[in-house]
């Protein structure tokens, strides 16, 4: 499975230099939150605690004609951190944290409002990669686990956007996002990463 966001990825950025007229470079930055789902109290808080963080994609695409955009994207989803400290004599500390990123291709259909404006309603298939890093210390020892998951994400997205200029324009944007499974146990417990919400401004330059 792995091998098809490659593939696809690649067949993308080959197909690019046919059509250098139109070629474009993206770049977002925004909030991602992901939807979770536990077996337990414990780690329905400690999923609630790392569900919001910050991301940052980068995109490399062609304009075949006006409406329709082709591109492969690369994306980081920023760390998210939360520990617990036990104020006692032991000192014991519990510490969670989030990360990730993903990438494959790709598409948006544009509706022009005006010659400059326009909304995009688009999708993308990609693969994905996450990690939950896990530290407990106390009386002076501390232990560390990892725990890695991966699969296949689809989405959908839609954006409003304006021409500033023949090259740049700006980008106000939703993405939502499923994860193919992303469960981890946790403490005897579980918890599942089911979806993403992602809020998100583009900044685009067409050559």
């Amino acid at each position: 499975m792995k091998t098809i966001p490659y593939v696809a990825l690649i067949a993308a950025l080959y197909v690019t230099p046919t059509f250098a007229n139109s070629l474009y470079l993206g770049a977002e930055l925004g909030h991602i939150r992901y939807g979770s789902e536990t077996s337990g109290p414990v780690t329905e808080q400690l999923a609630d605690d790392i569900d919001d963080g910050a991301m940052a994609t980068l995109k490399v695409g062609s304009y075949f004609g006006p409406n329709l955009r082709v591109y492969g994207f690369l994306q980081r989803n920023g760390e998210s951190e939360v520990s617990y400290r036990e104020l006692s004599a032991t000192g014991s500390q519990f510490t969670l944290s989030r990360d990730g990123y993903q990438y494959g291709v790709g598409s948006d259909y544009l509706f022009h409002l005006t010659p400059a404006s326009y909304i995009s309603v688009g999708g993308r298939v990609g693969y994905y990669y996450n990690t939950l890093d896990v530290s407990a210390r106390a009386s002076g020892q501390t232990l560390t686990s990892q725990i890695d998951t991966d699969g296949i994400a689809a989405g959908l997205s839609t954006s409003i956007g304006h021409h500033f200029t023949d090259h740049i324009s700006l980008e106000l944007g939703y993405r939502y996002e499923k994860l193919e499974k992303d469960d981890n146990v946790l403490l005897g417990q579980r918890i599942t990463f089911e979806d993403t919400h992602q809020a998100f401004l583009g900044l685009n330059y067409t050559f």
